[in-house]
């Protein structure tokens, strides 16, 4: 009966490393969708309307970026709100 209990009194303590971690897995996940937009090259814009021209192109990775984003970050709060009441 003793080794249950201090189990049980060790396992119940660690809740907060187990939320860290995963913590980490969501912040790493963000990152890496930032890391996948490109800007445009320096040498092929020369004007303003080059310049227009070229963000609106990008258009839907910041779209896709966005969503991907509002997606994890949904995601994130129902994990960080079930962890309240473990």
């Amino acid at each position: 009966m003793s080794i249950t209990r201090t189990y049980n009194q060790i396992a119940g303590q660690k809740v907060s490393r187990l939320e860290a971690i995963s913590d980490g897995v969501f912040a790493i996940a963000l990152t890496l969708l930032v890391l996948d937009i490109k800007i445009p090259s320096r040498e092929g814009i020369k004007k303003e309307g080059e310049l227009l021209s070229s963000l609106l192109h990008l258009m839907p990775r910041f779209l896709s970026y966005f969503l991907s984003f509002m997606t994890l970050g949904i995601f994130w709060t129902g994990h960080t709100t079930q962890f309240n009441y473990i």
